[in-house]
C-alpha cells in the first residue's frame, strides 16, 4: 500500500499541526548527542524511512538529522515544563495524522511498514509533534491572544478584497510516486519550449490529463482569493502569456499555468474560509468511468445525490469533508476554485480520475467570521513564538 497524497498533508499536519521541523547504517549505538540525550543510528535510518514514505521534498538523510535533533530539544524542554503524552492522547494524535491521508492508523501504519518503517518511529514523532504542541500553547498561549480590535480590522480586510481575477489556462500532468522523477523532467521540459499560447495550447491537446484539455486549458474566470495563497502570489508575478514555475498539484500531479488576462471588477470578493468537498474516485478502466461519469451526470444535482447513488459502491469511497481553506489539499482547492456550489470537476488520484463536487463555501462574512477570523490569527502568532523558540532552543543547546 502506497501512502497517497502525502505531500499536502505534510504541509499542513507538520508545518502546522505539529510545528516540527542516505542511508545510515542500522546501529543502535549514538551517532548525534543533543544536550547529552543520545540519537542513535538505527533511529536517524528510520526518520530517513519515514521521510521517503511521506514524500517530503528535500534530501532524506539531511531532513531526518534536522527532525531528531528539534524533536529532543521539544521534548527534553517539555520535560522539563512537566508535560507528558498519555496513551489515549497518542492514540488520537496517531489517527488524526493518518486520517489526513484518508487512512485509518492501522492501515497508515500498515503503508509505513510497507517502506520499512517501524510502528515505534510513527508514535515517537506523533508524541513530540503533541508535547510540542502543549508546550507551546501553555508557554505562548496567552501572549497569542488577540484584541477586539484586530479581529475587526481582520474582518474589515476580509469584506473589502479587490474583485481581481485571473483567467488561466492549465497543463496537468500525471506523476505518481514512482513516476514523480521522470514526470517532473518532463513537464521541466515542456515548460522550456512553450514560446507562446499557441505552444501551450498544442502542449494541451498533447498532454493534459485534465477536464480542461476540452476547452483548450482554458478555466473559467477565477477569483485570485479562491487560489490556493503561494499560487496566487505566484500567478501575480506573472505578465499575460507568461507560464509559472511547475506547481505540484498532491502526490499524483503537476501543473503549469498560463496567465491569458487579468480583470477587476466592481464586486468585491468574499474569500472562502471553509469548503464542504465530495470526491468519488473513478475506475482506470475508460468504460467502466465513462458508465459512471454519465451515471453521475443523469442522477446527481447536489451532494447529498451522491449518498444514494455510493449504496451500490464499494464502502468508504465516497468521501465527504468540510475543510479550513488552509487545509484544503493544493490538487482540490485549483480544482474548485471557479466553481460555485453543487458544480463538478476532475482530479488526478493515486487509482485515477477522482470526480470532485464542491457542495458549499463558506465565506469571511458568515454568521462565525469574527469567530473563525481569531482562531487564525491566534494559529498565526503561536507559528511565529513555536518557531523562534525553537530557535532559542537549537541555538543554547549542545549538539555533538
Amino acid at each position: 500500500m502506497r501512502l497517497p497524497h502525502l505531500r499536502p498533508l505534510l504541509a499542513c499536519a507538520v508545518l502546522c499541526t505539529f510545528l516540527t521541523g542516505g542511508g545510515m547504517a542500522q546501529t543502535f549505538g549514538p551517532v548525534i548527542t543533543v544536550n547529552g540525550t543520545a540519537i542513535t543510528g538505527f533511529e536517524l535510518d528510520q526518520r530517513e524511512k519515514f521521510i521517503r514514505a511521506l514524500r517530503l521534498p528535500g534530501d532524506p538523510a539531511s531532513l531526518a538529522r534536522n527532525a531528531l535533533i528539534e524533536d529532543r530539544l521539544k521534548n527534553q524542554a517539555a520535560a522539563a515544563a512537566g508535560l507528558t503524552a498519555g496513551p489515549d492522547e497518542i492514540e488520537q494524535g496517531l489517527a488524526e495524522f493518518a486520517g489526513r491521508a484518508n487512512l485509518t492508523t492501522e492501515e497508515f501504519i500498515r503503508a509505513l511498514d510497507d517502506e520499512g518503517v517501524a510502528p515505534e518511529t510513527f508514535r515517537d514523532f506523533v508524541r513530540s509533534g503533541l508535547l510540542w504542541r502543549a508546550l507551546v500553547q501553555q508557554r505562548f498561549g496567552p501572549r497569542a491572544r488577540v484584541s477586539p480590535a484586530e479581529v475587526e480590522r481582520a474582518l474589515a480586510l476580509a469584506g473589502t478584497q479587490s474583485g481581481a481575477r485571473v483567467r488561466l489556462a492549465e497543463i496537468i500532468i500525471p506523476a505518481p510516486p514512482e513516476q514523480r522523477i521522470e514526470a517532473e523532467g518532463f513537464i521541466e521540459d515542456l515548460r522550456e519550449r512553450i514560446r507562446t499560447e499557441a505552444d501551450f495550447t498544442s502542449a494541451v491537446q498533447r498532454f493534459s490529463a485534465a477536464p480542461s484539455r476540452n476547452t483548450n486549458g482554458l478555466r473559467d474566470w477565477i477569483a485570485l482569493a479562491e487560489l490556493p495563497g503561494p499560487l496566487a502570489q505566484t500567478i501575480l508575478t506573472l505578465a499575460p502569456g507568461e507560464v509559472s514555475p511547475v506547481i505540484p498539484l498532491g502526490g499524483q500531479a503537476l501543473a503549469l499555468f498560463q496567465v491569458r488576462g487579468f480583470q477587476e471588477t466592481a464586486l468585491q470578493t468574499q474569500p472562502t474560509i471553509a469548503a464542504d468537498i465530495a470526491t468519488l474516485p473513478l475506475s482506470t478502466d475508460p468504460e467502466a468511468a465513462a458508465r459512471l461519469r454519465a451515471q453521475l451526470a443523469r442522477e446527481i444535482d447536489v451532494c447529498d445525490d451522491l449518498y444514494g447513488l455510493a449504496r451500490n459502491l464499494p464502502e468508504g469511497v465516497l468521501q465527504r469533508e468540510v475543510y479550513a481553506a488552509e487545509d484544503i489539499p493544493r490538487d482540490l482547492a485549483v480544482a474548485i476554485a471557479d466553481l460555485d456550489n453543487q458544480e463538478t470537476t476532475e482530479i488526478l488520484g493515486a487509482t485515477g480520475p477522482i470526480h470532485v463536487m464542491l457542495c458549499a463555501r463558506t465565506t469571511a462574512l458568515t454568521e462565525d467570521a469574527e469567530g473563525t477570523i481569531e482562531r487564525q490569527l491566534v494559529n498565526r502568532r503561536l507559528a511565529s513564538y513555536a518557531e523562534n523558540y525553537l530557535e532559542e532552543l537549537r541555538a543554547d543547546a549542545t549538539i555533538k
